[in-house]
């Protein structure tokens, strides 16, 4: 479908306003997958999380602190929030300080694929 086609219509699908704002439940998927990988979070649900959003939302909340760091995961808001000793950070922020806990180098954060997480950055 041609783009001028979809705004002529001024209707966008749940998924498609997802892929376009990034967060809410795409975000908080995208950092579920990111702190698995690291071992601090351990839900695996079904995707359809908004279903199931508080134990997957709960789960990533944990996850983060487990890192260190306080998220706070909105369903239906367009970012979640992340914080360092009551500082906000950005979600890459929070992502290259769990990368310094693994022992990344600051160079391999800086050259870091950020974009294969779910979510905007």
């Amino acid at each position: 479908m041609a783009v001028q086609e979809k705004f002529a219509n001024e209707m966008l699908t749940d998924d498609e306003l997802d892929n376009v704002a990034g967060g809410g439940t795409r975000q908080t998927c995208g950092d579920n997958d990111f702190l698995q990988s690291f071992g601090y979070s351990h839900y695996e649900g079904d995707y359809g999380w908004d279903v199931s959003w508080g134990k997957a939302s709960d789960s990533v909340d944990k996850g983060w602190s487990e890192a260190g760091i306080t998220c706070v995961t909105k369903f239906g808001c367009p970012d979640n929030l992340y914080f360092i000793n009551g500082n906000q950070i950005s979600r890459k922020e929070a992502f290259a300080h769990v990368l310094r806990q693994k022992g990344y180098s600051e160079n391999a954060i800086a050259n870091y694929n950020y974009d294969q997480w779910k979510g905007s950055f």
